[in-house]
C-alpha cells in the first residue's frame, strides 16, 4: 500500500466520519424542532430540518468544533 492509497483510505473515512457525525447532529435538530414547536403549539411541518449553514467555530471552552445550523418550518394552525 503506498501513500496515495493511504491518503485515499484516510480521505474516505474522513468522509464517512461526517456523514455519521451530520446525521446524529440532523436527529438532534428534529428533536430540538419538535420540543420548539411543542413548547409554543405549533406544528412542525413534514418533521423535517434543513441545514442552512456549516461552519467551523469555537466552543464555550476554545475547542474548534464544526457548527451546524437549522432551519425549519412550522405552522400555527393545526
Amino acid at each position: 500500500m503506498d501513500l496515495l492509497d493511504l491518503l485515499g483510505l484516510l480521505l474516505l473515512a474522513a468522509a464517512g466520519w461526517l456523514w455519521l457525525d451530520s446525521l446524529k447532529a440532523r436527529e438532534m435538530a428534529v428533536s430540538a424542532a419538535k420540543a420548539a414547536c411543542n413548547a409554543e403549539c405549533l406544528l412542525l411541518l413534514d418533521d423535517t430540518v434543513a441545514i442552512t449553514r456549516i461552519s467551523l467555530s469555537r466552543d464555550d471552552d476554545g475547542v474548534l468544533r464544526m457548527r451546524r445550523i437549522y432551519g425549519f418550518e412550522y405552522s400555527d394552525t393545526r
